[in-house]
């Protein structure tokens, strides 16, 4: 190809994802050397960073992580030496931000953090658009019957419910907070409605002497798992959206 014709495609390619362009690079050596190297640089070339990819799981045995595309579905395992040290705590614009993992696990105050959830209330989800140019939030009473947004507070992040049939669309599904959940699982912006939350369970074993709940109680490090097998793709959302750590494999 000629090297306008060459610099034309891989710039139409990085207008979607550096996945594509990454893919036009491996076809030949002469495509590779008429491009520019993603890895140049250190990174910090925002052209090169990947878009429209989240993480299902951090608790994935190994350093091997699954990662999906929320516009064509398409997927992908990436080796990540680096989370078998570190701990995702959010991704933005391409990039990961890690925390380094603690060498004592630390006990968290679980009881004050279910309190707390218990006080809230979800009488109604409202969703706002965000207007730079005048600095100010917008109500928006519909985002699309194609459009579906999982809320959390370890990410936030919108699917295509085109792509993802099996995912409500025009809908906010909350993310999953552990042994308790919200009293809302789903909310339906067009007619209001709302669905119960998804529920999980803990692979901790249970015993006569130290039954489930106190397990949850004390051993809060216990990973999510859905009650029946396999888990649909909305259940690992929302556990991907509240849980730094997503559900178990």
């Amino acid at each position: 190809l000629p090297t306008v014709l060459l610099d034309d495609i891989a710039g139409r390619l990085l207008l979607y994802d550096v996945a594509e362009y990454i893919r036009l690079r491996a076809a030949c050596k002469e495509w590779r050397n008429c491009t520019d190297d993603p890895r140049a640089g250190g990174g910090l070339d925002c052209r090169f960073r990947p878009r429209r990819w989240i993480m299902l799981s951090n608790r994935t045995e190994g350093d091997g992580r699954r990662f999906l595309n929320d516009s064509t579905g398409a997927s992908a395992c990436v080796d990540l030496p680096e989370l078998s040290r570190h701990h995702l705590e959010t991704s933005t614009e391409g990039l990961l931000l890690l925390r380094g993992k603690a060498r004592r696990r630390k006990r968290m105050d679980a009881i004050r953090v279910e309190n707390r959830l218990k006080e809230c209330r979800w009488n109604l989800i409202q969703v706002f658009e965000v207007n730079v140019a005048g600095k100010r939030l917008v109500p928006v009473e519909d985002i699309g019957r194609h459009r579906a947004v999982f809320v959390g507070e370890a990410a936030c992040f919108s699917l295509s419910a085109r792509t993802f049939p099996c995912v409500a669309g025009n809908a906010v599904h909350l993310g999953a907070t552990g042994a308790r959940y919200p009293p809302v699982g789903v909310r339906y912006l067009a007619d209001k409605s709302a669905d119960p939350p998804f529920e999980f369970t803990t692979d901790g074993p249970a015993s006569p002497d130290e039954p489930l709940k106190c397990l949850q109680e004390y051993l809060v490090w216990l990973n999510l798992v859905p009650l029946a097998r396999p888990c649909t793709l909305q259940e690992y959302l929302v556990c991907c959206a509240g849980l730094p750590g997503g559900l178990k494999d």
